[in-house]
């Protein structure tokens, strides 16, 4: 009996400097993500935050924060709006959880923010809840590079059914009135002169529609 009693307490031990390690990885991982990570209770009281949301939320507002702090105190009126907004949809499960897009100006860059409200509910009760920021600014700015050249492509192939629409109509028009009175000539010697001026008209439009057409290819290379 002494021999089981001897040995519970070296388990027991074991067992608790095993948590403690686990616990000092996760506390280590939270504090060098990049992902920035805030805990509050039901009243806006800060219960923990990892070192990028420290950062981020000093360098962004000016001010520090600090365990205990009441969040709700160090915002401006429009974002203790939209976090009280926010929160009242979590405490009313009419959201599983909240999120939203921010974008600002930091040091004269745009900076794109995504934030999500994840609640922690005890007894079904709205206890805490969790705020995750991540910066998506690198992901926009690939999302806009691709409209860009999505919107150049369609821009060209525009451009393209409108040259096609020259060529197959407007430039096939003078191109006929030519052929054609060549045959007339041809048929009818009496009028050749007639002819030749309709003829003469043909190539000026002719060469009035190659002009427009190369100042279209012209402005498309710019």
């Amino acid at each position: 009996m002494s021999r089981l009693n001897d040995k519970h307490p070296e388990g027991a031990q074991s067992k608790e400097e095993a948590i403690k390690e686990r616990a000092l990885y996760l506390q280590t991982v939270f504090n060098h993500t990049k992902i920035r990570y805030s805990l509050l209770d039901r009243n806006f009281k800060v219960l923990m935050f990892n070192n990028s949301f420290k950062r981020d939320f000093e360098a962004l507002n000016g001010q520090k924060i600090e365990i205990g702090d009441c969040l709700l105190d160090l915002l401006e009126k429009g974002r203790r709006d939209e976090l009280l907004e926010m929160v009242e949809h979590l405490g009313n499960k009419t959201l599983p959880y909240a999120e939203y897009e921010l974008d600002y100006k930091y040091n004269s860059k745009d900076v794109f923010t995504n934030i999500t409200y994840f609640p922690v509910f005890i007894n079904n009760t709205l206890s805490s809840f969790l705020i995750v920021k991540q910066d998506i600014t690198q992901r926009k700015k690939y999302e806009q590079e691709r409209q860009q050249m999505i919107d150049d492509l369609i821009i060209r192939n525009i451009k393209l059914e409108k040259f096609a629409f020259v060529v197959s109509h407007v430039l096939r028009a003078p191109v006929a009135n030519i052929m054609g009175l060549n045959t007339l000539i041809k048929e009818d010697k009496n009028n050749t002169q007639k002819y030749l001026d309709l003829i003469d008209e043909s190539v000026l439009k002719l060469d009035q529609v190659v002009r427009e057409l190369n100042e279209s290819l012209q402005k498309t290379k710019n």
